[in-house]
């Protein structure tokens, strides 16, 4: 058992009291960044900011269009992603007098696994945030916002974040703990130059995620998905001027409207992107969500040649040892959080032993040409292995091991686009923790399009891949430096 000596001071000036926040990791941490010389984030920084309260920024206000409003999902520990991407109006921004974002801002998760992302506007984008996200401002005649940026994935920013997180039923952290963030002084000159290694790398990401999508759209396009994007989006817009609301109510932001013949109307109320529907289907599937009946009526047509999963893999469920069995190195607990389909994510990693590995890996080792999908939490999410893992899957992800001349990586963006992900909606089950069942995973079908048509969507897929890992080098490099500069000055 592992005890911390504090001082009455100590815990007064924190505001703390709970084992996990003195813990000696922590504390030693603590002590050595004290002894040169640092700044507190808070001093660095313009303003930390707080999301509004959420009386002030509710669901039913999203659109398709507007402000871009940033949450922890749009986080993936260095840049603000795209993904599951909401907007709000300018006039309702304005109306609930919510904070507008700029380039280089940064953001950090209040709420859940800790993340964070630095704000990189194209175009002129405007953004604002969530309740569950701070933003915050550098001061940049004293801190490089790309140098703080990478200076958090560090072994000493890093573990200050994780430090200040409350447990409960879902772990936060307050702006206390957020400003009093200790920061080693370095040279504003050295921060620059690391810096601009930070920012070469996050536009080579862009890059690489551009390549992907060009990827996909080949397949949509090819498919005749590719105008259907829009009619899932219409589901979020807003009402149209002098439509009237009566009779109407909402379910997760969609439009039900009650029609007396038995029948329901889901979808825009202008009749623009509505399906009609009869209501035993309502009550058998127990889902009033237009988003569930567009994706069942857009499915790969017969006209497209198509094989099920279940025809050309094997499925090989994960493990789940126990958080007993976690150590802090050994070999690689992958879990769903790690898993991404750009490639394996290396946040809150978590690990086994050797022993353990070696009795667990003829079961539940990735290989080389495999797929891991995620089947809880996230589910559809594909990711090729495309090199050697000594780890083990854990129970949300399956392996898939092919027995086809289809190009894996071909598969996964199948997967991974919307005429896969439109199916796994409708599959998918768990209102707390979506689940995917394996006899549905097998059900899932894959086009098949023309061999050329493949290998053109396969060459932008390997030049993403590429880019993509040189970004992750860019990154890697400036944490190193970071941390090689902070011990030599400790």
């Amino acid at each position: 058992m592992l005890n911390s000596i504090v001082n009455h001071s100590d815990i007064r000036d924190a505001g703390r009291l709970d084992a996990e926040f003195f813990q000696p990791k922590f504390l030693k941490l603590q002590k050595k960044l004290r002894k040169g010389k640092y700044k507190k984030l808070g001093e660095v920084c313009v303003f930390i900011n707080t999301g509004p309260a959420g009386s002030n920024l509710l669901a039913s206000l999203y659109t398709t269009n507007g402000i871009k409003v940033l949450r922890p999902s749009n986080l993936d520990g260095w840049n603000c992603g795209d993904g599951n991407s909401v907007f709000i109006s300018k006039e309702n921004c304005k109306k609930n007098n919510l904070q507008i974002y700029e380039n280089e801002d940064l953001l950090i998760a209040r709420v859940g696994d800790v993340k964070f992302g630095i704000i990189e506007t194209v175009a002129n984008g405007r953004y604002t945030i969530s309740p569950n996200l701070f933003a915050l401002r550098p001061k940049r005649d004293l801190i490089n916002p790309y140098f703080l940026l990478a200076f958090l994935n560090t072994k000493f920013g890093l573990p200050q974040i994780q430090r200040g997180k409350k447990l409960a039923s879902l772990a936060s952290i307050g702006i206390e703990q957020i400003a009093n963030i200790l920061i080693p002084a370095l040279p504003l000159k050295k921060q620059i130059k690391i810096g601009k290694v930070v920012k070469r790398g996050l536009k080579k990401i862009q890059s690489a995620k551009t390549l992907y999508s060009k990827a996909e759209n080949i397949l949509l396009k090819r498919i005749g998905f590719d105008k259907i994007e829009t009619l899932f989006k219409d589901c979020h817009s807003e009402r149209p001027k002098g439509v009237e609301e009566s009779h109407t109510t909402n379910f997760h932001s969609t439009s039900v409207v009650l029609d007396p013949s038995t029948r329901l109307r889901l979808g825009r109320d202008d009749n623009r992107s509505s399906i009609e529907i009869n209501i035993t289907k309502v009550r058998e599937k127990r889902r009033a969500d237009a988003e569930y009946f567009l994706a069942q009526k857009y499915t790969i047509g017969k006209s497209i040649k198509s094989i099920q999963i279940g025809e050309i893999a094997q499925i090989f469920r994960g493990i789940e040892p126990g958080s007993k069995a976690y150590k802090k190195s050994g070999k690689l607990f992958l879990r769903v959080s790690n898993i991404g389909k750009y490639g394996l994510l290396e946040k809150s990693q978590k690990y086994i032993s050797n022993d353990l590995y070696e009795k667990l890996r003829k079961k539940y080792q990735p290989h080389i040409g495999e797929i891991l999908l995620v089947k809880d939490g996230k589910p559809g999410v594909a990711l090729t292995i495309n090199k050697p893992i000594e780890g083990i899957i854990s129970e949300g992800i399956v392996r898939l091991k092919f027995n086809t001349s289809l190009a894996p990586e071909y598969i996964s963006l199948c997967i991974n686009s919307l005429i896969c992900q439109s199916r796994i909606s409708t599959d998918k089950d768990g209102s707390l923790v979506p689940h995917w069942k394996i006899e549905q995973i097998k059900k899932l079908r894959i086009p098949i399009i023309s061999p050329e048509e493949r290998m053109s969507i396969l060459n932008n897929i390997k030049k993403s891949a590429a880019l993509f890992q040189e970004s992750r080098n860019n990154l890697t490099q400036s944490v190193q430096w970071i941390e090689r500069a902070i011990y030599n000055i400790l």
